[in-house]
């Protein structure tokens, strides 16, 4: 039986906004969009991420929560370990970062919990890129 993950948010980024239908994401991976203080879904390891999604808008340019510090749930796309760093796989799901050598990655944070594919684990929060 899975765990139960929690949050404990302490802070957001203020005015977002997402860059599409944002239905049914929320606790996904967000990225920044090239249009200013627009969020979209991580789609990738090397992308700019900027936290997790804490709301489900239902069209572009509506406001969207944001989770940059804190605890979050994040949803897992793979098998997620206790102190794993977490990075985005093509759809916006919690993986475990693992740069090759020279290659950036941007990471949402560390894990907290044990998770399976498609379940909800706690993160906590710290953007950054690391190399391997």
């Amino acid at each position: 039986m899975a765990q139960i993950a929690w949050e404990d948010i302490t802070y957001t980024i203020p005015k977002a906004r997402s860059s599409a239908d944002m239905t049914g994401k929320q606790h996904y991976i967000t990225k920044f969009h090239t249009t200013e203080n627009q969020h979209a879904l991580g789609a990738a390891a090397t992308d700019v991420l900027s936290g997790v999604a804490q709301s489900e808008p239902s069209s572009a340019n509506k406001s969207l929560v944001v989770a940059t510090e804190g605890i979050s749930k994040v949803v897992a796309g793979g098998t997620i370990a206790i102190g794993d760093l977490i990075t985005s796989d093509s759809a916006g799901k919690g993986v475990a970062a693992a740069p090759n050598a020279g290659t950036n990655n941007w990471i949402i944070g560390v894990a907290l919990q044990v998770a399976a594919t498609g379940e909800k684990f706690s993160v906590l929060l710290g953007v950054q890129r690391i190399q391997g």
